[in-house]
């Protein structure tokens, strides 16, 4: 189980140590957001009440959660409107291989099924790897950074 208030002193340190010019290439980030995320920061002392602060009748609360991963992650936008390099299977079964198949004959997106599979320079990956940095460390009993990424698919 993940829990993104086991990180609420560091999601607080990051944006208190970051300035609104920092964010602004971040996804979700715009008309204002990425002011309001540092300048709470320095205001509030847990993850609970940044949310509180942060929300207001213009954007959703949704979209402000969203702005705030994407900052920690340093997702930016060009990463967002991009079409995907490659999506990462988690599992298949009988009829999962054969629709794998049937679409790598097609040729459409790549399908990765174990990590050494992924091209390690891409913005996508540089993305996937901070996620699960975050993620780990959120779980109710952190793992080590990676643990998700080194993992192949469940094939059945």
């Amino acid at each position: 189980m993940c829990d993104i208030y086991q990180l609420s002193r560091a999601i607080l340190m990051y944006f208190r140590l970051r300035s609104p010019e920092d964010l602004q290439n971040y996804a979700e980030c715009e008309g204002g957001i990425a002011n309001r995320l540092c300048s709470l920061a320095h205001e509030c002392s847990s993850l609970e009440e940044l949310y509180e602060k942060l929300s207001t009748k213009r954007y959703t609360d949704a979209k402000l959660r969203r702005a705030l991963l994407f900052c920690l992650s340093e997702v930016e936008r060009e990463l967002l409107c991009s079409f995907p390099e490659y999506t990462t299977l988690l599992a298949a079964d009988a009829k999962g291989r054969e629709l794998l198949s049937a679409q790598r004959k097609s040729g459409g997106i790549k399908v990765v099924t174990k990590p050494a599979d992924e091209p390690a320079e891409s913005a996508q990956t540089k993305a996937s790897r901070r996620l699960d940095a975050i993620f780990t460390l959120a779980k109710m009993q952190p793992n080590a950074s990676g643990e998700y990424l080194r993992r192949g698919a469940y094939i059945e």
